[in-house]
């Protein structure tokens, strides 16, 4: 049996651009943050892949949790996450075991991320960032996924009419690739707030001990000169 399903979604944020950018280029660091439903979760492996483990997905009274590495690949406008079958390992109800669905079981999964500014909207339509920069500016963020599954459905499920079979991991396939989309973008989201909201505190911080040492190198100056003024006398 086979199904393949592309979904999509996005998501409104006050964002300056620069701002945005650097998070994106940040994404196998900025990404681990992200959490997923149903057990669902986003781990990094290193700078270029993340470990996904894919909310559980229903098929019958069978549920399947895969987990896979998808590598990241950046470009300037856009990311890719990218996961073939085998960087995928599967974990799920005792019939998993029970039936070696593991080795019948193969997941492709391609999700690009886009990000491009609104001109026709104003900041106030999206929740402010904090970011730093530039004023911020109203960004949509673009999710489009899609996840192909084969699986080799063993006896006695196998006997059940293909129509029913094909139906079922349709609309489980199809429920799954939008909460992936949909909760991922929604706490990616939340989670550039986060950081952009932190990123203006450093500064902040870096800006006020920036002046403090100004301050002080302006004294040492004083007394310096105090002193040599002292010695001509």
């Amino acid at each position: 049996m086979e199904s393949s399903l592309t979904s999509s979604s996005s998501v409104t944020v006050a964002a300056d651009g620069p701002g945005l950018k650097e998070y994106m280029a940040r994404a196998a660091d900025n990404f681990a943050n992200v959490e997923l439903p149903m057990g669902g979760n986003i781990r990094q492996m290193d700078a270029r892949h993340l470990q996904i483990t894919v909310p559980k997905i229903q098929i019958l009274d069978i549920w399947l949790q895969p987990r896979l590495a998808a590598e990241l690949i950046t470009y300037r406008d856009r990311i890719e996450f990218v996961s073939k079958t085998d960087a995928v390992s599967l974990d799920g109800s005792s019939h998993v075991k029970q039936f070696k669905l593991d080795e019948r079981f193969h997941m492709d999964v391609h999700i690009v991320l886009r990000w491009r500014e609104d001109k026709g909207a104003s900041p106030a339509d999206a929740p402010t960032s904090g970011g730093a920069g530039a004023a911020p500016s109203t960004w949509v963020i673009d999710a489009a996924g899609t996840i192909s599954v084969e699986v080799d459905i063993p006896p006695p499920f196998s006997y059940a009419p293909k129509s029913m079979l094909q139906a079922t991991a349709n609309a489980a396939l199809k429920a799954t690739n939008g909460l992936i989309l949909n909760s991922f973008i929604d706490s990616m989201a939340k989670d550039y707030a986060r950081w952009a909201a932190d990123a203006a505190g450093r500064r902040g911080n870096e800006e006020a001990e920036l002046a403090e040492l100004r301050a002080l190198a302006v004294r040492v100056l004083e007394k310096y000169e105090e002193r040599l003024a002292a010695g001509r006398t």
